[in-house]
């Protein structure tokens, strides 16, 4: 569905700021956290600890949200067009072989997705330097303001550049539409099953 109105399209694109996530344990320490497990008891959530401690601490990254990578297949839980998402364009430039015009198209579902769900603009530009470096940003056209925080460490803000750029708000709110599908898929019908949850502490999820 084409958004043909400007002024539907800001009420939309105003309203998205940042993606799900949540926080199971907050402190994750090898070699001195204990690991934890939840269960329900009298209708609350109840954490408990087990005789285990964390040893390793790892990262694993799923980008199994952006559109590209279920463009075009058909796929229960998309409540639209048939139950798939056709990326713009790609299939025409897959069918005509044209790699680079494929590759734009995939570029700009994936993008989509983080700038319009993020909403990054409405979030101000700080950044740390030394000594050495805020000059650097002083002669910027972009310079606003800094403060000194210790002996050689500034918090120096910027101006952000803005540009107007009209991307498909449907690849954002299906994302997070489907994005808790994901997290309980993941933990339920792969973690839970492959691996002894007595020994594995599950940290933080987010849509990625």
């Amino acid at each position: 569905m084409t958004i043909s109105s400007q002024e539907v399209y800001d009420s939309l694109r105003n309203d998205m700021i940042g993606g799900k996530s949540f926080v199971i344990h907050r402190e994750n320490i090898a070699g001195k956290t204990q690991i934890h497990k939840f269960k329900l008891q009298d209708q609350q959530v109840i954490s408990y600890e087990l005789p285990h401690i964390v040893e390793n601490i790892i990262c694993l990254d799923f980008n199994s949200f952006y559109g590209s990578c279920i463009s075009s297949e058909q796929y229960p839980l998309i409540p639209y067009t048939n139950h798939k998402m056709y990326m713009p364009g790609g299939v025409k430039a897959h069918i005509e072989g044209n790699k680079g015009e494929e590759l734009k198209n995939k570029l700009e579902v994936n993008t989509s997705f983080g700038y319009d769900s993020i909403n990054s603009e409405k979030y101000k530009d700080f950044r740390l330097c030394n000594k050495k470096n805020v000059w650097k940003h002083h002669i910027a056209n972009t310079f606003l303001t800094d403060k000194q925080i210790s002996e050689n460490c500034f918090i120096v803000e910027l101006e952000k550049k803005r540009c107007s750029c009209s991307t498909p708000l449907q690849v954002a709110y299906f994302t997070m539409d489907n994005s808790k599908y994901f997290y309980l898929n993941a933990y339920y019908n792969f973690l839970t099953p492959c691996l002894d949850m007595d020994y594995i502490h599950v940290s933080y999820c987010d849509t990625d």
